[in-house]
């Protein structure tokens, strides 16, 4: 009996200190929090590469896990890329503090968007009038203009964006 209590015990605490090292021991999470100035933030966590609740989940890693697996392991090489598809590059929802992997996780754009060209015909024979002609820049970029005859910015789900 007693042999059988040490042989259990001792395989129970070999398996608690194995699962202990696995958890505790990231590199990639490393890596990144070296590479980003990240540890301590809301992106030191395992949840950046894998799906809502962190951790390993059997394996399975989000859209930006899978980016970087698909980058041979390299985040420099998908800083440039949207990983989750929310209008915003990978970098910036780091730069953020937002996750790149999860797509209702995105950076509060602050700052509206300077109009350096917005060309419409001289005249016109009705009330719609054609833009020819539109650049715009921003922090985070410009995805869509509307053009309204008022000073107050639209909604985001107003009628008429382009």
């Amino acid at each position: 009996m007693k042999k059988t209590t040490w042989k259990t015990l001792s395989a129970l605490l070999l398996i608690v200190a194995m699962g202990g090292l696995a958890v505790a021991s990231n590199p990639y999470l490393a890596a990144f929090n070296t590479q980003y100035g990240t540890a301590g933030t809301a992106l030191n966590t395992c949840a950046l590469c894998h799906p809502a609740g962190g951790g390993n989940n059997g394996g399975n890693v989000n859209s930006y896990g899978n980016a970087y697996a698909g980058a041979n392991y390299s985040f420099t090489a998908i800083e440039a890329l949207d990983s989750d598809g929310d209008g915003f590059t990978n970098i910036v929802e780091i730069n953020a503090r937002t996750f790149p992997g999860d797509a209702t996780s995105f950076p509060a754009d602050a700052t509206a968007p300077t109009v350096t060209a917005f060309v419409i015909p001289a005249t016109a024979a009705s009330l719609t009038v054609p833009i020819t002609t539109f650049t715009a820049t921003d922090n985070v970029g410009v995805t869509g203009y509307l053009a309204t005859e008022t000073a107050q910015a639209p909604l985001a789900g107003a009628a008429g964006w382009r």
